[in-house]
């Protein structure tokens, strides 16, 4: 109502006497501070308008307009006008703005929940597929699709990478099926379950290789995450991840670079597995 009140002043005032303008702004404060109080009366015994006010914040000016609208002579125009746009804007730092930032949060959440939901239906259908349990390329090749609608540059950055880098992604849950410092071979069925998708992101999102490939390196540079022994960096999530990115993405430079930024990350059998001393 106040933000009806409001309106209707500043387009029909000058058709309404002072009056008519002084009890709809008096009615309409009255009610904004009983809507705040009365669901603030809890317990047994009642709780004073005034207690109540401080207790949530709101000005205790503001129970004594609503007193002297109820019980006494109508305050001033000036003193209501002015009442009612503070009263909106308290309305907004104390609730609105919250009640959006929740709001915000749950569609980020959901959000998230949604590519992970689709993310593992991809990887589920193409495992079908790559397997022989299923001959139609396009039960995966939708998933990709579906994904790619729903997800922007930020997504990308703040949700699909991380995901793709952390177990259960580009490396394998279970740890028989993870490359190790002894063989870094790579089964070629993992290999064909995650090019399609790697591919059809970077077809989608001409930024996501090399977003993918300058978190790869931060992510071994700066944590301790990967770290197998003294001398090498986990092999399994490096070169797997190396593996993929170097069969998924035909740019020779990404590549090179993603290369080189890994051996200065890693030593040892790894960097020599790598052709670099």
């Amino acid at each position: 109502m106040l933000i009806e009140s409001i309106l209707r002043d500043e387009r029909f005032g000058e058709t309404m006497s002072h009056k008519e303008l002084r009890l709809l702004y008096s009615m309409t404060l009255v009610r904004f501070v009983n809507g705040l109080v009365d669901q603030e009366q809890k317990g047994k015994y009642a709780k004073t308008v005034l207690t109540i006010a401080k207790s949530i914040g709101l000005p205790p000016w503001y129970v004594d307009l609503r007193h002297e609208s109820t019980h006494e002579r109508l305050p001033s125009l000036i003193v209501l006008r002015g009442a009612a746009v503070q009263a909106v804007a308290w309305l907004h730092d104390h609730y609105w703005i919250h009640n959006l930032n929740r709001a915000e949060e749950d569609d980020e959440e959901k959000s998230v929940k949604d590519v992970k939901l689709k993310l593992n239906m991809y990887k589920e259908r193409r495992k079908a597929y790559v397997k022989g349990e299923k001959q139609d390329p396009t039960i995966y090749v939708d998933c990709i699709e579906a994904l790619i609608k729903i997800i922007d540059e930020d997504i990308i950055k703040e949700d699909i990478i991380p995901l793709l880098l952390g177990t259960g992604g580009l490396v394998p849950t279970a740890k028989k099926k993870r490359v190790t410092a002894e063989n870094m071979s790579i089964s070629n069925d993992l290999i064909q379950i995650w090019t399609p998708l790697l591919k059809g992101l970077g077809v989608g999102y001409p930024s996501f290789a090399s977003d993918l490939v300058s978190s790869l390196i931060q992510k071994l540079c700066s944590t301790d995450e990967y770290k197998l022994d003294e001398q090498l960096i986990n092999p399994y999530a490096v070169f797997y991840a190396y593996t993929l990115l170097l069969i998924s993405f035909s740019d020779s430079l990404l590549v090179e670079t993603y290369r080189v930024g890994i051996c200065k990350a890693s030593t040892g059998a790894y960097t020599e597995k790598l052709g670099y001393r």
